[in-house]
């Protein structure tokens, strides 16, 4: 057993998947979960226990080596009081009436750049960019506040349906939260640490395996079939408006090479996405290493990868759809397998140091 300052120190350097299997890095954890002021109250009185010290940290500690003592029956407690705290905590979230809430929003656009990145991109476009007070306020109407618009309505929908899928885990028994939002763990799945990550297949993984495949880039099709079929249409556009309109006229143009092209782009995608799921641990492996310096973690994690076969576009949609979500987050924890821990090993480097971790790829595909 490695004792409290063992799993500080594990915690802090993000050897997160140490605490995997080992009970006494569990309670460590679970513990951890709970240690907001009102929670250490209540567990208190609810374990009949007194926990001393006079900073947060001294009553952690102290609190970690009374419950190890026993590890078994304090696991025991203290999942029996993280439960019944998020009995209470869910009793005031009505989960229809937050579907009913995102089923509102209709245009998954973000403001900003490419990165989602809004303070960068009005610096960048704005601040550094004009030096005539007039011609920036003259932004404002058609630019700015749009783009600041749809950054917030997004970063909104994200985090409210992320929150949704969070409570659709939490309903399963085989679930137990960390209430207290402990970094690093959103839940333990049969007493195994995740973070859940939700997102949707990733541009720069699809192009690395259509690299992989000699596919050509979709865009890159559409644009050799309009020019051949000579359809004019603005270079300027930013990709993603230029692949909706090219998809759109090749669509209503009807012609065999217009058909011909979207067709072979369907059958690529759908290629692409057969290879993610056959090939879910490269994913994983490209999701560590792939994601921002800024909110960098080596947890173990569990991706839930949300795919619209028929519009991968429109993936987004599936955040909201309980439909779709419940029947295939329950199959994947009721069919989990923590004694088959190791084949979900995850070696990955990032920053000049490599990484161990635990993850787990959900596919959720329409």
């Amino acid at each position: 057993m490695g004792g409290f300052s063992f799993w500080t120190q594990k915690f802090n350097q993000q050897d997160m998947s140490d605490f995997s299997l080992n009970p006494e890095g569990l309670l460590w954890l679970k513990i951890r979960s709970i240690l907001r002021k009102e929670l250490m109250t209540e567990f208190s009185g609810y374990a009949d226990i007194v926990i001393y010290g006079k900073t947060p940290t001294e009553k952690f500690k102290n609190l970690f080596e009374e419950l190890s003592t026993d590890i078994s029956i304090s696991h025991t407690v203290i999942d029996s009081f993280i439960r019944q705290i998020y009995k209470k905590q869910t009793l005031a979230t009505n989960i229809s009436s937050l579907v009913s809430q995102l089923y509102k929003f209709q245009d998954y656009k973000w403001g900003g750049d490419q990165n989602n990145s809004l303070d960068k991109f009005l610096v960048s476009h704005y601040v550094k960019a004009i030096n005539d007070y007039e011609s920036l306020l003259s932004k404002f109407e058609f630019e700015i506040n749009p783009a600041v618009r749809h950054y917030v309505l997004n970063s909104w929908f994200n985090h409210w349906s992320s929150r949704l899928i969070e409570a659709v885990f939490m309903e399963n028994p085989n679930v137990l939260p960390a209430i207290g939002k402990v970094k690093s763990v959103d839940f333990f799945i049969k007493d195994i640490p995740f973070d859940l990550k939700v997102t949707f297949l990733p541009v720069g993984f699809q192009n690395m395996v259509r690299e992989r495949l000699g596919m050509e880039k979709p865009l890159t099709s559409l644009k050799k079939t309009a020019r051949k079929l000579k359809i004019a249409f603005d270079c300027k556009s930013s990709e993603d408006s230029l692949r909706y309109e090219l998809t759109e006229r090749l669509t209503d143009n009807g012609s065999a090479p217009a058909m011909e092209t979207l067709e072979t782009i369907m059958v690529q995608q759908k290629q692409i996405i057969d290879y993610a799921m056959d090939n879910s641990s490269e994913l994983a492996c490209w999701l560590y290493e792939n994601q921002g310096a800024m909110r960098f973690g080596a947890e173990n994690r569990i991706y839930l990868v949300l795919i619209d076969t028929a519009d991968i576009a429109a993936s987004w949609k599936l955040k909201r759809n309980l439909d779709i979500l419940r029947p295939g987050i329950n199959h994947f924890i009721d069919n989990f397998d923590a004694t088959r821990l190791s084949d979900l090993r995850t070696e990955f480097s990032f920053g000049g140091r490599q990484y161990n971790a635990f993850a787990d790829v959900v596919f959720i595909v329409k």
